[in-house]
């Protein structure tokens, strides 16, 4: 494990926008979960709960790992990831692959239509394999750790940002379409905006927190 980094101004805007964005993806997930109509099929409404879970939970980590005092280690490309750690990356993959799974069982009979014509059933089908491929990884981290080689870790790292951006990016391509249609129908256009913009912030602080690091500190490490 690396030096922790010591309090300062860069410190500061870390912990702030990480907090920041918890609480936007919070509030994504409150209004994704409000959105909801209890007229759509049951199946289609458990494809929402339980992705929206499991892609907070997986976007979560991440800040939680690129914040140079608020995190399981400070060690972003070779972490010493506690047992907990690679559990709850788990959950989260298990999560965001059933949710996946149970968006594609609520379109019988026009699947191909549902990922070939919507950008979020693309994007969404894409993320799916990333995660499946992520679990795997995961599991095999909580068990095989210390075994696994440098190449072995780097891989992980690179599949699982990855899946965290393809996930996101498919949640708010499916805000977007919301708001569309919300345009559309006159009904509920300001808070599927809103929901629109505070899934796209998060992401964005994710990336800029990467940078920021790197730039400050001269690597991915504190």
């Amino acid at each position: 494990m690396g030096h922790p980094t010591k309090p300062s101004f860069y410190v500061g805007c870390m912990n702030a926008m990480s907090t920041f964005s918890h609480v936007l993806m919070g509030a994504a997930a409150i209004l994704a979960f409000a959105l909801v109509e209890e007229s759509n099929p049951s199946v289609y409404n458990a494809h929402v709960y339980i992705t929206v879970i499991g892609v907070t939970l997986l976007c979560s980590q991440a800040i939680l790992s690129v914040n140079p005092h608020v995190g399981f280690q400070d060690n972003f490309m070779y972490p010493q990831k506690s047992k907990l750690y690679w559990i709850i990356q788990i959950i989260g993959c298990t999560l965001t692959l059933v949710g996946a799974w149970l968006g594609i069982a609520a379109m019988p009979g026009r699947i191909a239509p549902g990922l070939i014509y919507y950008p979020h059933g693309m994007v969404g089908f894409v993320a799916s394999i990333l995660t499946a491929v992520t679990l795997v990884g995961a599991i095999t981290n909580l068990l095989l750790e210390e075994k696994l080689t440098s190449s072995t870790k780097s891989l992980y790292v690179i599949v699982g940002t990855l899946t965290i951006i393809m996930t996101y990016v498919a949640m708010v391509l499916q805000f977007d379409r919301a708001a569309r249609n919300a345009v559309i129908y006159r009904s509920g256009t300001v808070a599927i905006t809103v929901g629109l913009v505070f899934a796209i912030l998060p992401f964005v602080a994710l990336v800029v927190m990467t940078g920021a690091r790197v730039v400050v500190t001269g690597s991915i490490k504190s």
